[in-house]
């Protein structure tokens, strides 16, 4: 039977003729296949998840003067979701190239999450909690592996969208919050980094 490079999510019989082995990503070719199976999941229950939380949100709190505007940045992030998703599904995208684009999906899958504090001129930053980026860091390395130079650089990349998004909102003249906020705020994603690379170490090591 002839290797097949790529692997459409809607036949994942196929997942074991993926092309590219440890010599082109660093990672056993069944891995980065089930990697990439998975990256397609992961893409459509985003879209799903922000729809319904965001819909939610809408729908229920008064939005004055940036409603369109999330709207726009809402339909974006669930867009750029569903078209990972289709890239996947298409399987016309070799699996090591989709792994590396599913990185930069898990970015801006974290710049989604954040944005919302963009917008809330009245935010109370002494009850804000843990940010739902920290989940997102921590479980997408385990459903997507990566090598792990790329994988930290990702997890880091997503854990910085909270500081970005927290200077933005000064940069637009709205509340910032202090040093002890600031620090209760920003370790549990640096940390969920580490936690998130941890889990990849797993991972990759039982292949």
């Amino acid at each position: 039977m002839s290797a097949n490079p790529t692997t459409p999510l809607s036949d994942p019989t196929r997942m074991q003729f993926v092309s590219g082995g440890p010599s082109s990503y660093g990672l056993p070719p069944d891995l980065i296949a089930r990697a990439s199976y998975r990256l397609g999941v992961a893409a459509l229950t985003y879209s799903v998840v922000y729809l319904l939380a965001y819909g939610s949100v809408r729908l229920t709190v008064p939005m004055p003067g940036h409603g369109a505007l999330n709207d726009l940045l809402a339909g974006s992030f669930i867009a750029f979701a569903l078209v990972m998703f289709a890239l996947v599904r298409s399987g016309r995208i070799e699996n090591r190239i989709l792994l590396d684009v599913g990185l930069i999906f898990q970015v801006i899958g974290a710049a989604g999450i954040e944005v919302g504090v963009l917008f809330v001129p009245d935010m109370d930053f002494t009850y804000i909690g843990i940010s739902w980026t920290c989940v997102w860091i921590v479980i997408f390395p385990l459903l997507v592996p990566a090598t792990m130079g790329k994988a930290f650089l990702a997890a880091f990349a997503s854990a910085s969208m909270l500081p970005l998004a927290l200077l933005l909102r000064s940069a637009g003249g709205l509340a910032f919050p202090s040093t002890d906020q600031l620090i209760q705020m920003l370790v549990p994603g640096y940390i969920c980094v580490g936690i998130a690379m941890v889990g990849l170490r797993v991972i990759t090591s039982l292949g």
